[in-house]
């Protein structure tokens, strides 16, 4: 099993990797509150609406669909031993098969 560090140690590895990104030569920028990085003026990109699909359109298949369920379905057939008797299912107090009888 692979060991989880705990939030002590995921600080501790940042802190360095924090340290030697500044040590390298790296800075870091501040930014007042509420400043945004997009432009004043930019629009927002439109990436919904230039990813619209054209619809298939499938009038006939639910005609069809409509059509077999407007048809009455064949009753099944009772399955009978030779005697003419039919087989129950015998089940248990919980509701769980045991045999046919």
């Amino acid at each position: 099993m692979k060991p989880i560090k705990t939030k002590h140690q995921l600080r501790a590895e940042m802190e360095a990797e924090m340290e030697a990104f500044l040590a390298r030569g790296g800075s870091v920028q501040n930014y007042e509150q509420g400043e945004s990085g997009r432009e004043a003026n930019a629009p927002l990109p439109t990436t919904i609406e230039s990813q619209k699909q054209t619809r298939t359109p499938v009038l006939d298949e639910i005609k069809a669909i409509e059509e077999r369920r407007k048809t009455p379905a064949k009753a099944p057939r009772a399955s009978r031993t030779n005697n003419g008797s039919q087989k129950k299912l015998l089940v248990d107090d919980f509701g769980e098969p045991l045999r046919w009888v």
